[in-house]
């Protein structure tokens, strides 16, 4: 079982409030750049399928560094992993707002640019995020791990007002902003003194280290079923934001009323988040996940209705009230269960397959929505979330083995 941060070297709270700080910027600024790159591509090419095509690139190139950064943060020191990453993700974020700005638009470059930047930002994500239980008590994880996913909903509040207010000024300034976050995040962990690493390392080579945290995903019945539900939610929830973005450019709806749009779902994510807590202690992990999957359910049901009106807007905020705290709670019973040189890789694999996953769906949904419309692009979302409803039945019957086999 992993140790606790308490029994290491008694970190700071002020090292915690860094660690905190540290991605407050890029993710408000990351949202800003999935608003802005969707709409790049459609003005420069008017095409969903090109738009769908580069997430899915994204997504493939986000899938395989995320999992060799799970490895490399369970190898070898995150700090400076950290750093480079976040250093040559700034510098390759500022090439993109320089091809952008210098009026020569190009597809091929646009995608190889942003693949490198996403490489490099997966690559110290994984050991930014497989390094929170370094920072606090054991007991006190999943209430951190709340802040976290609060951070990030508030990112979902505030990042597409943002994204809205620098596409209305010009297109590259979201990728300039996105290189300035990610030096901000690099100064951070420079001011974190503590270390990072947990005290058991991975001993074999990056190929040996990687495959077995493939190996352990595919055996760990928890892992794997957890993996199949967030696949099929998180799909069907970034398929909705993905679509939400287009239909409201369609409907001519100017840049700030499309990021006022996507900052609602910010708004009921963040209080979601923020109360982590009192639903952790009202609900078990099981009971989160089936209502988190009935709810995303009838949400996007009534966001497909209600498309391509305004008040889309809200079932479209309604769908991430419990996400946050399924997530920090999930997040706190994987360090339960696995061993400390082996979270990195179980996390990350898992994350990366989610986001992957996730990103894949945009090229099918760009068709699906170019050949018939978004509406149904929208209803196949809510398929899906369905779907992960579905699978949340095996998941269930994997916790409830694990509850057994600890009682």
């Amino acid at each position: 079982m992993p140790q606790d941060a308490t029994s290491k070297s008694k970190p700071t709270n002020r090292e915690f409030q860094l660690y905190l700080f540290s991605g407050v910027a890029s993710q408000v600024v990351g949202v800003a750049v999935a608003l802005a790159i969707p709409l790049v591509i459609y003005r420069h090419t008017q095409s969903l399928v090109a738009a769908g095509i580069i997430e899915t690139i994204l997504a493939l190139v986000s899938l395989v560094a995320g999992i060799i950064g799970g490895s490399l943060a369970d190898m070898k020191q995150r700090k400076k992993i950290i750093f480079i990453g976040e250093v040559l993700a700034a510098l390759t974020a500022c090439a993109t707002a320089v091809l952008i700005a210098s009026d020569t638009f190009n597809i091929i470059a646009f995608g190889a640019l942003l693949s490198l930047e996403v490489s490099c930002s997966a690559v110290s994500g994984a050991s930014i995020g497989s390094s929170l239980p370094q920072l606090v008590p054991r007991e006190k994880l999943a209430s951190a791990e709340g802040l976290m996913q609060a951070r990030m909903q508030a990112a979902g509040l505030v990042g597409p007002v943002f994204g809205g207010f620098l596409l209305s000024v010009n297109d590259w300034l979201p990728f300039l902003a996105s290189g300035l976050s990610a030096l901000i995040s690099a100064a951070c962990f420079v001011l974190i003194k503590s270390p990072l690493e947990p005290q058991q390392r991975a001993q074999t080579s990056l190929l040996k280290t990687t495959m077995g945290g493939l190996s352990l995903v595919i055996r760990n019945a928890f892992v794997r079923n957890l993996i199949i539900v967030q696949l099929f939610l998180n799909s069907a929830m970034s398929g909705v934001l993905f679509l939400s973005v287009i239909a409201l450019e369609e409907a001519e709806y100017n840049n700030y009323i499309i990021g006022f749009a996507r900052a609602a779902i910010g708004v009921i994510g963040v209080l979601g988040a923020l109360a982590t807590g009192y639903l952790q202690k009202r609900f078990s992990l099981r009971t989160l996940m089936f209502l988190n999957g009935i709810n995303l359910t009838v949400m996007l049901s009534a966001v497909a209705l209600l498309t391509p009106t305004l008040a889309m807007v809200v079932p479209l905020g309604l769908c991430v009230i419990f996400a946050p705290a399924a997530n920090a709670v999930v997040y706190a019973k994987m360090y339960d269960l696995l061993d400390e040189d082996i979270f990195g890789r179980a996390t990350n694999t898992q994350v990366e397959i989610v986001t992957a996953g996730s990103g894949l769906w945009s090229t099918p949904l760009g068709y699906i929505s170019h050949a018939w419309s978004i509406t149904i692009g929208m209803w196949s979302c809510a398929l899906l979330a369905l779907g992960g409803l579905c699978s949340t039945f095996f998941f269930d019957k994997a916790v409830c083995a694990l509850e057994v086999e600890q009682s």
